[in-house]
């Protein structure tokens, strides 16, 4: 299976055409429209292109810590569906768990040794991979410190277990693997959101949206 690059990632996740983000589905909230989450989480900050990055970080943060709290996975236990996925093209083999972690004073993250595909990314505040991690010898083990961010001493992680199939069984073996990832923090400061205008954050975002979909440049999705 082929492994995911951050330019797919991040393009997938925040430079969705329209077109394709009908593909969505009615779960997700409406363009433009602040979810109550988020409008709680807001604030006054005026979001341009220049930070849209880490207001959009910032939004994701937040969100992820409202689902699953502080250095505690929160794991997809079925596979996602065109009607499930939260962004486009999201994998139809992988099982997602997600978390948000603090760092101060260090946390590792650790995988089991896996014959299968099991990977492990680590993405601070400004939206940068800090690490990645793979299920087979010494590649699954990493200590992340706050000097090593961009900004801030949280980080966003996301790890993806492959599946063979969708059958019961396979789902499953992939639950126990999922159950495997380990986590360890010294540290278990709340992320703080930022206060950015959420209503300006989802005006640029649609509007950088509409300069990728009209780019005469070639697009590339995460497989």
């Amino acid at each position: 299976m082929k492994k995911l690059t951050i330019l797919a990632t991040i393009t997938a996740s925040l430079f969705a055409t329209t077109t394709m983000a009908h593909d969505l589905g009615d779960h997700l909230p409406k363009k433009g429209q602040p979810t109550a989450v988020q409008l709680e989480n807001g604030g006054t900050t005026k979001v341009s292109k220049d930070n849209f990055i880490a207001a959009e970080s910032d939004k994701y943060f937040f969100e992820q810590q409202e689902k699953s709290g502080i250095n505690h996975f929160t794991h997809d236990r079925q596979l996602l569906t065109m009607e499930t996925q939260t962004v486009v093209r999201q994998n139809r083999d992988t099982l997602y768990s997600k978390s948000i972690w603090d760092t101060k004073g260090g946390v590792t993250f650790e995988l089991p040794i896996l014959d299968s595909y099991q990977a492990l990314q680590v993405i601070d505040e400004q939206h940068r991979t800090v690490a990645v991690l793979y299920a087979s010898e010494g590649q699954n083990k990493v200590t992340i410190t706050p000097d090593m961010l961009s900004s801030g001493q949280h980080v966003w992680v996301i790890a993806r277990t492959q599946v063979a199939s969708n059958d019961p069984a396979d789902i499953k073996e992939g639950n126990l693997k999922q159950d495997m990832i380990k986590g360890t923090a010294s540290s278990a400061e709340r992320y703080t959101p930022k206060g950015f205008d959420q209503f300006d954050r989802e005006k640029v975002r649609l509007a950088l949206e509409a300069t990728c979909s009209n780019s005469t440049l070639p697009r590339r999705w995460a497989p």
